[in-house]
């Protein structure tokens, strides 16, 4: 009885813990909030005094920051929200933010990427940690194309996750940037199902 008692409590607790599996773990990667919750090493423009590299902004339509080349007209999540845009430059990440990591896990960070001029598209590492890890090239187009990227975290238990320019083009090299996220990849859940399974056959 007790042993039935200790398997269906480590039952609940996994669980639990497939319940939080895919919880994220950045803060605004949908944009939604504006400019605020990551870092970067570009100047904010509210709207694009013109087109220029080195810039970026928070915006609804690709035309509302900058009326130029191709017009990406909502945001990936729901077409009237936000996303984050950029005139990419020679070196220097439009995007960066630190969190929080277990050691050891893996964690699977993904986003959607769309062009917003006529030039070649842009190409963005992702860098863990001062590491590449992924390499993205985004659509020439202003469809909004989503791309993955799987690591396993260090042992400091935080990592600086960037999107930084592999190329530089100009005029091009341009980027659309929405619903980034980082969550626990899916060989966690396995891990912890087949555990389940071991304990349920133990009984």
């Amino acid at each position: 009885m007790i042993m039935r008692l200790y398997v269906c409590a480590v039952v609940a607790g996994l669980a639990g813990v497939a319940g939080v599996a895919q919880a994220d773990l950045l803060t605004n990667g949908d944009f939604e909030a504006g400019n605020t919750g990551f870092a970067n090493d570009y100047g904010y423009y509210p709207v694009s005094v013109s087109p220029y590299y080195g810039q970026y902004g928070v915006t609804h339509s690709s035309f509302e920051w900058s009326n130029f080349w191709h017009n990406i007209g909502g945001d990936h999540t729901t077409g009237t929200g936000q996303f984050l845009i950029a005139d990419v430059g020679p070196s220097g990440a439009i995007w960066r933010q630190t969190v929080s990591l277990a050691p050891g896990s893996q964690v699977t960070f993904s986003g959607w990427l769309a062009t917003w001029t006529s030039y070649p598209a842009a190409t963005l590492n992702v860098v863990v940690d001062g590491v590449p890890v992924a390499s993205w090239s985004a659509p020439g187009s202003a469809v909004w194309t989503q791309y993955s990227a799987t690591w396993t975290a260090g042992t400091s238990g935080s990592s600086t996750i960037e999107l930084v320019p592999a190329s530089f083009f100009q005029p091009g090299d341009d980027v659309a940037v929405d619903d980034l996220t980082l969550v626990p990849a899916p060989g966690a859940a396995i891990a912890g199902l087949a555990l389940l399974a071991g304990l349920r056959r133990g009984r």
